[in-house]
């Protein structure tokens, strides 16, 4: 076959692929769009003294406790939706809303801050490095 009617074609093709993922990926938002199960734009924070409300109301919808001490919150929206306590992994959300999917992005998020915390710095490692000792993370005396 001809090297020119063979590239024409893999273009064509290529092409093709594109048309058809761009027409699955706007069936899917579409799809997305009209379940209203989608998130517009999720904000993982740690909360602060302007929560304490938000917090005081997920807490009463779920017949539980305030959370005290450090927070994680999820705001979508403009709307605190659910909560996580760094101390105790203490979850709250609104039962009206699905919230799980929150929640787990609130402690995938507490255990970043986990590691980051435990983590000895740089310097100590490197020094640890120096000093001859094993290559793993060794936290600085």
């Amino acid at each position: 076959m001809n090297t020119f009617l063979q590239a024409h074609m893999a273009d064509l093709h290529l092409q093709d692929l594109h048309d058809a993922a761009e027409r699955a990926r706007r069936a899917h938002v579409e799809t997305d769009a009209d379940s209203g199960d989608a998130h517009d734009c999720v904000w993982v924070r740690l909360a602060d003294a302007s929560d304490a409300a938000a917090l005081h109301d997920l807490a009463e919808l779920e017949s539980t406790a305030t959370p005290t001490g450090p927070a994680l919150v999820a705001e979508v929206n403009g709307r605190v939706l659910a909560a996580l306590t760094l101390r105790g992994g203490q979850a709250i959300g609104d039962p009206f809303e699905r919230t799980s999917d929150l929640v787990e992005l609130l402690r995938l998020r507490a255990a970043q801050l986990d590691w980051v915390e435990r983590r000895p710095s740089l310097a100590s490692r490197a020094v640890a490095r120096l000093r001859g000792r094993s290559s793993e993370y060794v936290r600085a005396a």
